[in-house]
């Protein structure tokens, strides 16, 4: 599999072997002994099918796989909604293709077992990133249908890159690839048609409506499985330009229009002609397919992309994507632990910071958070146009802690007052206007701060003055109380600089007459050089800081 460590937000234990395989030609599930063999068979080479069932079961009633060697019994779906098992059986067949065996949920999982489905579970990412290949069974649609999606998403991203391609060889590029950054001052006549739009956005909404593309366990096994095959339902595949169409695929399609549509709103004044709102359907869209490159590299993107899929019970909105992270949680590294919603949530979200806390803190709230939660990530989390970065290098310069019994994070790094170093950025920016000093993309506000003027409600592809104008507001409005937490530095390619520094905007307040911060927004500034007249006083305003945040 081709399952990688992305920036150290993946890191799989590569040593876990599934308790079980399923041997295809004696139809039998093999359970693991000594040495991870497999009845004589040592470390076996082996596929995987990913599909979607559970919503179709039909408990003691209608034919089942029949699978030997199990202590279980196999589930029925309802052949007429679902599949039948004669269709099981073909696609089983076609996926074990130059191998002897497959993985295979329910001849691998016990299903009745709790600890040991759990265990299971908690090792997804390896067993996956073991297995030789992946497919993907999109058992709702035939050959003709699956077919049909394919060149409908094909045609239109065609007409995309040749238009992408016209507009750079108009300005002098030589590069064959789409490159918004030298395309930006013509636009794709095709973004400013709405009958172009309308296709891209019933695309998507196509893709959607097969039952692969909304289950929550599909939803981590599509981003443990780029290069996955696509199958039908009769089992074929269908290929495009000499090459077997794959989740890969629909990723790039989905990408590219994305790509499309964010080069156009980082446009400064926003082009006129354009059609926002219809633009705006092919991000959300892309958004509850949970796909496009920020999936694979932000976590509250995979967070709140699970919130528009289907799952029989809501804990798994949390053992449905922890593998995505490498994490074990609740009942995964306690069997006998009694866990709600809530806790793993917690845990979930405090694992994410303890190891990487520019990433678990890289999101805005679209809605005010929980009481006491403002630093953690939830299902109302949202990435900003801002932060919608194809590739991220992440430094951190800090320690973020969780008390989960409180819920208090410990934030233990550099701070400085938010007034003094938006000072300093408006003055180096008198001084330097090419560039974008500062950018303040604020949380979603309740009653502490209503007194911000509505007009800066989104800034999120707004002038740098503007940005300006509402560091001075809230410095006027919060003073001293202001903090910025300084979680560290990340690469940018969407900047001239190379390095971008990432803080928590963090509000000072009090409870039971002990200091605490709240977290209201991010800042983002670029890295100053090493040779900027600023530097000395810069590296003055900042503190070593040992707080509290609620």
């Amino acid at each position: 599999m081709d399952y990688r460590d992305r920036f150290g937000l993946f890191k799989v234990n590569g040593d876990y072997w599934p308790a079980r395989l399923l041997h295809v030609e004696s139809w039998t599930s093999y359970r693991r002994e000594d040495g991870n063999t497999y009845r004589g068979h040592s470390e076996p080479a082996y596929n995987i099918i990913s599909y979607t069932w559970g919503r179709w079961e039909i408990k003691g009633q209608g034919s089942s796989l029949g699978i030997k060697g199990v202590e279980w019994t196999i589930p029925s779906v309802n052949a007429q909604d679902a599949f039948s098992v004669d269709q099981f059986r073909k696609v089983i067949e076609v996926a074990c293709e130059g191998v002897d065996f497959l993985w295979i949920d329910i001849a691998c999982i016990d299903q009745e077992n709790r600890a040991d489905k759990m265990k299971e579970i908690s090792n997804q990412a390896s067993i996956f990133f073991k297995a030789e290949k992946v497919f993907v069974w999109l058992h709702q649609w035939d050959h003709e249908k699956l077919e049909e999606q394919v060149g409908n998403m094909n045609e239109i991203l065609s007409e995309l890159e040749s238009q992408c391609h016209m507009v750079m060889y108009s300005s002098g590029s030589d590069d064959e690839d789409m490159d918004w950054e030298t395309a930006r001052e013509e636009i794709p006549e095709c973004l400013r048609d709405d009958e172009w739009i309308n296709k891209a956005v019933k695309a998507l909404k196509k893709w959607r409506e097969e039952p692969w593309f909304t289950s929550l366990w599909t939803l981590q096994e599509m981003h443990l499985s780029e290069s996955a095959t696509i199958l039908s339902k009769g089992a074929t595949t269908v290929s495009l330009d000499g090459k077997i169409v794959g989740i890969n695929h629909v990723e790039d399609w989905v990408d590219s229009l994305t790509d499309a549509v964010r080069g156009i709103y980082f446009e400064e004044p926003f082009p006129t002609g354009i059609n926002k709102p219809k633009l705006d359907q092919i991000l959300e869209h892309a958004d509850i397919l949970g796909l496009g490159q920020q999936y694979f590299q932000n976590t509250c993107t995979i967070y709140s992309a699970a919130k528009f899929r289907t799952a029989s019970q809501e804990l798994d909105y949390v053992y449905g994507i922890m593998q995505l992270f490498d994490l074990q949680l609740g009942e995964a590294s306690e069997p006998d632990g009694k866990f709600s919603l809530q806790d793993l949530r917690m845990q979930f979200a405090a694992a994410l910071n303890r190891r990487h806390p520019i990433f678990s803190q890289l999101f805005v709230h679209s809605k005010p958070p929980e009481h006491g939660l403002s630093w953690m990530v939830g299902e109302n989390s949202i990435l900003p146009l801002r932060l919608h970065w194809n590739d991220l290098m992440p430094e951190a310069y800090c320690e973020i802690q969780v008390n989960e019994k409180s819920g208090i994070a410990h934030f233990r790094g550099g701070g400085c007052s938010f007034q003094s170093l938006s000072a300093l950025l408006r003055q180096i920016n008198e001084e330097r206007p090419s560039k974008r000093w500062q950018d303040i993309l604020l949380d979603a506000w309740d009653d502490s701060l209503e007194q911000i003027p509505e007009d800066f409600l989104n800034l999120d592809r707004a002038q740098n003055l503007r940005f300006h104008e509402l560091g001075d507001a809230l410095s006027n409005i919060f003073g001293g109380r202001l903090k910025v937490f300084w979680l560290g530095i990340a690469t940018d390619p969407a900047r001239t600089s190379k390095e971008l520094s990432i803080g928590i905007l963090a509000m000072e307040t009090s409870i039971s007459d002990r200091t605490v911060f709240r977290r209201i927004g991010l800042y983002l500034w670029p890295e100053l050089e090493d040779d900027s007249p600023h530097l000395d006083m810069f590296e003055k305003i900042w503190e070593q800081m040992n707080a509290e945040m609620c």
